[in-house]
């Protein structure tokens, strides 16, 4: 029986689970279910009742049951590299071959994969020769301890690493006070400057949102 959902509850839940996103089955109460932890599925709509309808990649079109069973979102990440899978898979191209491996994307319905070398074909290069997809990300984070702005350099992965920070998925980290040139956080796969009482608080927030 399903449970029920709040109008907040399902408002939220239909935001995150966007018609075209990527899942991932944790675990379902269905005991006639033929789907197991870890298949995957693309999100098809979320009705009423807070039931996330998924197309799963078996070709089942069973609905997560809010309250009940238990999916994850796949990040972009993850989808890249599944559909870098699913296409080397075809033994139809050498996957170097950008050109090629895009055109199998488009065919398969990777728009994901597509997207991804058509805007950063340095990158793809980079998972086809490690099978690491690495993040870089930046920002500018305001501090209220200090009233000032720190801007953010953060070069972060799919999955933990013995040489990132706390043993977690940042490998590269810096922060500078905005307008300066002098780094107050530096991390390389180790600590070059360690962050003080000074910016305790966006380092924190970082480590929060990427590690």
């Amino acid at each position: 029986m399903n449970s029920f959902i709040s109008k907040a509850a399902l408002e939220a839940r239909r935001a995150r689970y966007k018609k075209g996103a990527r899942v991932e089955l944790i675990s379902m109460t269905d005991p006639y279910t033929k789907l197991k932890p870890g298949d995957t599925g693309t999100v098809d709509f979320v009705d009423d009742t807070g039931t996330v309808f998924i197309i799963w990649d078996s070709g089942s079109h069973l609905g997560a049951v809010f309250g009940e069973d238990e999916i994850r979102l796949l990040s972009k990440a993850e989808v890249v590299k599944a559909q870098c899978r699913k296409v080397a898979a075809t033994g139809r191209t050498n996957m170097f071959d950008t050109k090629a491996v895009f055109k199998i994307a488009m065919e398969m319905g990777f728009n994901e994969l597509a997207n991804f070398i058509s805007t950063d074909t340095k990158r793809y290069a980079n998972l086809i020769l490690t099978g690491e997809l690495e993040m870089w990300s930046e920002g500018i984070i305001y501090c209220p301890s200090t009233g000032s702005k720190y801007k953010y350099w953060v070069k972060h992965y799919e999955e933990s690493s013995p040489f990132g920070i706390e043993g977690g998925r940042i490998s590269k980290l810096t922060i500078r006070k905005v307008g300066e040139s002098r780094d107050v956080v530096n991390y390389d796969r180790g600590w070059d400057i360690k962050p003080t009482d000074e910016v305790k608080a966006v380092y924190t927030i970082i480590l929060s949102k990427y590690n």
